[in-house]
């Protein structure tokens, strides 16, 4: 996102520099944050980005074909679309889970350019902020994000879909759930990593069985502010984690 005009820029490497271009031709979209950007690569190495209009209270997408990028909305029921997390299924096809400011509620979109199908999957106030998205091996949606209750505070949640629906879950509660971010592990299960805001941590939430969590905090990650971070897990199924800290600077855990 650039700031000064608020336009997204897509950064890519050509083996000997960075280049970047400006997604789509909408010009400004608004006052946005980072959050509100998602990217992935889909099988034909384009690259898809999801993004908040905050100027049309809407979801975007744009795709680059053949060096030239293309935009549409995909949903503009209300005010939609801010922390959107974007994955590319097996067939090619896309998944997009966002919040929904008006109603305050967590949505996914489904489809391909011009068609596309939403569904709300979890309406309980204050949910959908800070969504992750990750596919499992049968292209079914697992979702972290944040719901903001008052009481008992920010909880980290996690939906899974199903044939049927989602099953929805609380993995930590107690001001935790900031910066959500998903993986899943050889096992299958979920791993959610996230801030802490009462211990100002960040900690890791591992799905033990269905509806039962573990939370600990990460390694390094305490006393120091931490913030908005990312994960990945590698062949071996170690688990990598950077973050923000605002003592300390950058940060990057492997193996936990």
């Amino acid at each position: 996102l650039r700031s000064d005009d608020y336009w997204i820029g897509y950064a890519h490497q050509d083996g000997t520099q960075w280049l970047v271009q400006r997604v789509g031709d909408a010009g400004a979209v608004g006052y946005m944050q980072t959050q509100f950007v998602g990217i992935a690569v889909d099988m034909f190495d384009e690259p898809h980005v999801a993004y908040y209009d905050a100027s049309a209270g809407a979801l975007r997408h744009a795709v680059k074909e053949a060096g030239v990028w293309q935009t549409e909305l995909v949903d503009d029921d209300g005010d939609v679309g801010d922390y959107p997390a974007i994955a590319v299924a097996s067939d090619n096809t896309l998944r997009i889970a966002y919040h929904d400011i008006g109603s305050a509620e967590l949505r996914f979109a489904r489809g391909v350019w011009g068609a596309w199908h939403v569904a709300v999957v979890d309406d309980v106030f204050a949910s959908g902020v800070d969504a992750s998205l990750v596919l499992d091996d049968e292209d079914h949606a697992h979702i972290a994000y944040a719901r903001y209750s008052y009481p008992p505070g920010h909880e980290a949640m996690y939906a899974r879909e199903t044939d049927t629906g989602w099953n929805i879950e609380v993995a930590a509660t107690g001001e935790a759930g900031i910066g959500a971010q998903i993986v899943l592990g050889p096992d299958g299960r979920p791993r959610i990593v996230h801030v802490n805001a009462n211990a100002g941590n960040m900690q890791l939430s591992v799905q033990a069985a269905a509806g039962v969590w573990c939370t600990d905090a990460l390694p390094a990650s305490s006393s120091v502010y931490a913030g908005w971070g990312d994960v990945a897990i590698d062949s071996l199924g170690r688990l990598h984690v950077s973050f923000g800290a605002f003592i300390g600077g950058v940060r990057y855990l492997v193996g936990v």
